[in-house]
């Protein structure tokens, strides 16, 4: 009888702990992607006439740049370097979206 109760207590823990994914910290995510973004050797206007920066970046293998508006959580940004990053992007229904840096890929001095 012991180990009956002892059974589906384990399952129902189990059945529990797999009900939503987490990240290391506990939250439940909604989704979670990993990206390659180039992020170019000078920061642009976020909008125009703004004099508020943004990273203008390329994600993937999309040929154009956009402004990106946020914030890279464990990046250090140098101007006149530019970045291909490995970053992960998590999104989550109590803090929406965070953009954290994976890894480094490459930094190249630009003239």
């Amino acid at each position: 009888m012991k180990n009956i109760n002892k059974l589906i207590l384990l399952v129902v823990v189990l059945l529990l702990s797999c009900k939503t994914s987490q990240n290391s910290s506990g939250k439940s995510l909604e989704s979670s992607t990993i990206e390659k973004w180039i992020i170019a050797n000078k920061q642009v206007p976020c909008s125009e006439g703004s004099e508020r920066l943004c990273y203008s970046i390329k994600k993937g293998s999309n040929g154009d740049y956009e402004i990106f508006e946020g914030v890279i959580e464990g990046f250090s940004y140098e101007p006149g370097y530019k970045y291909q990053l490995e970053i992960q992007s998590i999104t989550t229904k109590k803090e929406g979206t965070k953009i954290i840096l994976v890894k480094e890929l490459f930094k190249l001095p630009m003239d």
